[in-house]
């Protein structure tokens, strides 16, 4: 489960989609007022940011959503990646202007590719502009934790690799 509040809205992403928790009417036990529904799909991370959603997805890049009204989310934007994969691996948004994402490879299925870290501007949420790709040393990246530390991005995965990233 992926949770984000922001104002009176609870943000919780899970496999299927996300839905959107009005948590001012009810803090106990918050009504679900709009849902995002996407079958075979886990929402792999999700931040909002002002009007919009930022929201990654296994298998399907990232999406944003116009939440101006959060009842009703709104698809604004979606991006895939290049083949091979679509995978997202982890997924950080550090303020309203940048999003890291990393795009696995298993080293088995795709021995000439690395794991790589993705850094979109999101300036015009309407047409998130990759800026750069970063390889990373390892053989396959699947990261579910991660905070950025000054010019450093720590990750850590479900197999107990560590991996830091200068972003400067």
């Amino acid at each position: 489960l992926f949770v984000e509040i922001q104002n009176d809205y609870c943000y919780i992403g899970a496999l299927g989609g996300f839905g959107v928790y009005d948590i001012a009417e009810d803090p106990i036990k918050p009504p679900q007022i709009a849902s995002c529904s996407e079958p075979f799909q886990f929402c792999h991370g999700l931040k909002p940011f002002g009007d919009y959603l930022y929201t990654a997805w296994n298998y399907d890049g990232f999406r944003i959503y116009d939440i101006s009204n959060p009842s009703y989310p709104i698809l604004h934007t979606h991006v895939r990646f290049p083949e091979p994969t679509d995978n997202v691996g982890g997924f950080w948004i550090v303020n309203e202007a940048l999003c890291y994402i990393i795009q696995p490879y298993d080293i088995k299925d795709y021995p000439e590719q690395s794991p790589v870290l993705i850094v979109n501007s999101l300036t015009d949420p309407a047409n998130p502009e990759e800026i750069s790709r970063i390889d990373l040393p390892i053989d396959y990246a699947f990261f579910s934790r991660g905070e950025v530390d000054g010019n450093d991005l720590i990750l850590g995965d479900h197999n107990g690799q560590i991996c830091k990233v200068d972003l400067s």
